[in-house]
């Protein structure tokens, strides 16, 4: 029998296989339209996504950016903080180093002063070399208390520059 002869007996089996091939054929269409449908949505989804990935970047290095310029201001503090006690600390021992040198003039005065030959025997006269040199003690003690003393022996030559460089360390 040949095959034209087996469909025409078999018109159910012809009607059979056009069903099942109208059937793939919906199915195909059926699956091409689903996909269609899903594509935008998952390429929304997917860009969703990839925007949401770059936002927390994008947010991380805002973060990053901030605590860096924190940081930076902290240190900046810190520094002019520290600046300015070193500042208030030199003028400070400028201020005392000068009072110190102009000070010193007083008591090389008052030293001279008891220095001088006078009638000691005198009450009134002795009355005054006490009371300078007193004075002269008080004033070598005050200065002493904060860090200024004497250097040197009495009758060696002056060195001013041994002298203005001790004075400097000490201040």
């Amino acid at each position: 029998m040949s095959e034209q002869e087996q469909k025409v007996k078999n018109p159910e089996v012809e009607n059979q296989e056009v069903e099942n091939q109208e059937e793939v054929v919906v199915e195909e269409v059926q699956q091409a339209e689903h996909s269609q449908e899903f594509d935008p949505l998952e390429e929304a989804i997917a860009r969703v996504q990839e925007l949401e990935e770059q936002l927390k970047t994008q947010i991380e290095e805002a973060a990053n950016k901030e605590q860096d310029i924190l940081l930076r201001s902290r240190a900046e503090i810190e520094n002019l903080r520290r600046r300015t006690e070193q500042d208030v600390e030199k003028a400070h021992k400028f201020a005392l180093e000068k009072f110190s040198k102009d000070i010193l003039n007083t008591i090389d005065n008052l030293e001279r002063a008891l220095a001088t030959p006078a009638n000691k025997e005198d009450e009134s006269v002795k009355a005054l070399f006490d009371g300078v040199e007193l004075t002269l003690k008080e004033l070598v003690s005050t200065v002493g208390r904060f860090g200024v003393e004497a250097v040197g022996v009495v009758g060696e030559a002056f060195n001013p520059d041994f002298t203005s460089s001790h004075f400097n360390a000490t201040c």
